[in-house]
């Protein structure tokens, strides 16, 4: 796909360079080199590149993006589109929103649970349990060990 533009320039390089005195193989060289590297540009898109404490997979998800993990670097995402600096934002704010949202829920969970320290336990102690008590309020001592060996 040569346009009328194109063939006039390759013609006024072809001129320049035989001019200059290169010889036609190399000048065609240099055409066909400058050609590739035309189409190669076309078909290559930019991506971007973002770490993941700025944005979600889910956010990308949402989006319907294409997307991939950084092979060399696991913190970063790819976006296999290129985006704008407005669009950008945009998802930076919808990742900050479910971020938000996520730690409103694991804070309404952790409000659920009792703290165990704030309900102390009335445990007996030891010496509370070897003590018997009588209606009167008066604390009988009995110790087991003289129960055992029959003495009182």
């Amino acid at each position: 796909m040569t346009t009328e533009h194109d063939t006039q320039l390759r013609d006024a390089v072809t001129k320049e360079f035989a001019a200059a005195g290169y010889p036609p193989k190399l000048i065609e060289s240099v055409l066909a080199r400058q050609e590739q590297l035309k189409r190669d540009g076309e078909k290559t898109m930019p991506w971007v590149k973002i770490h993941r404490k700025d944005l979600l997979p889910d956010t990308l998800i949402a989006y319907k993006l294409p997307w991939e993990w950084d092979e060399d670097d696991s913190n970063y995402l790819i976006i296999k589109e290129w985006i704008g600096e407005d669009f950008q934002q945009e998802l930076f704010g919808h990742t900050r929103r479910l971020r938000d949202r996520k730690l409103r829920e694991i804070g309404n969970k952790m409000n659920d649970y009792v703290d165990r320290r704030d309900y102390h336990s009335r445990r007996r102690t030891r010496l509370n349990r070897r003590l018997d008590y009588d209606y009167t309020g008066t604390r009988d001592i009995v110790y087991y060990r003289n129960l055992a060996n029959g003495q009182t």
